[in-house]
């Protein structure tokens, strides 16, 4: 079965090449001639269209020729031009080889090209503006209230800004509430190597778990009363004389 299909089809391939290349040949004579050759259908387009073909309202209409139609096609003018090139394509993004090349360009000096003041649209601002009267305002805030003729230098550059000039005030102070420089400060908590030692000795059961939970407590600077302080520094003594009697205890232990 399997020789019989090798040697088929060669066969039925070169077959088919013939018969295809006849029907080329043919239609291309005809359209040599002048006459008009349809498009090959497919066989589901090829099923519909019968059917279509059945109906004899429809055939009818297909073989009668309108001539408003025909006028209406007459009247069509179609002039070719060139592809319009549209901006958005050409629109340079910012990547490494538009930062090398627009480097010393204060227009790209953000990495993309800033539009003229003129051609900006409406109640809009550019990076570089944002910028500028952030930085402003920053320093406003930062400017202690003694330093009157700073203040009012600040004031007089923020009001004269060509941004603040045309936008809209609610929009800058948006801009300003949501988008102004700030700083976070955490208190940072640190261990002290004696609770840590007391917690090793705890987890080794080497010291009751009695106070395990004053465990901080013992920090004067958490305290910041006098008696406060009196009082971690006893609490200090007691777990000193509680380690020198674990070390008694071990030495002991090692002796015997």
């Amino acid at each position: 079965m399997g020789i019989f299909k090798k040697i088929s089809s060669p066969l039925t391939k070169a077959i088919e090449n013939g018969t295809f290349q006849e029907r080329v040949a043919f239609k291309f004579d005809k359209m040599l001639k002048g006459e008009k050759v349809p498009a090959p259908k497919y066989e589901k387009e090829k099923q519909a269209y019968e059917e279509i073909m059945k109906d004899e309202n429809i055939k009818k209409d297909l073989e009668t020729k309108h001539e408003t139609l025909v006028e209406n096609m007459n009247k069509i003018n179609i002039k070719s031009s060139e592809p319009f090139k549209n901006d958005k394509t050409t629109k340079q993004f910012p990547t490494h080889e538009t930062e090398m090349k627009y480097k010393n360009n204060p227009t790209w000096e953000y990495f993309f090209y800033e539009p003229p003041k003129d051609k900006m649209l409406p109640n809009r601002l550019t990076l570089r503006e944002a910028l500028e009267v952030l930085r402003t305002k920053h320093e406003q805030t930062v400017v202690k209230p003694e330093n009157q003729q700073r203040l009012a230098e600040l004031e007089k550059k923020l009001s004269e800004h060509s941004a603040v000039k045309r936008i809209d005030e609610e929009k800058m102070n948006h801009i300003w509430k949501y988008f102004r420089p700030f700083a976070r400060s955490d208190q940072e908590k640190i261990v002290r190597k004696d609770d840590l030692a007391y917690l090793q000795d705890i987890l080794q059961r080497r010291v009751s778990e009695v106070g395990f939970l004053d465990l901080g407590k013992r920090d004067p600077r958490t305290l910041e009363t006098p008696e406060g302080r009196e009082k971690a520094k006893i609490y200090e003594l007691e777990e000193i004389k509680k380690l020198e009697e674990i070390e008694k205890k071990k030495k002991e232990f090692q002796e015997n």
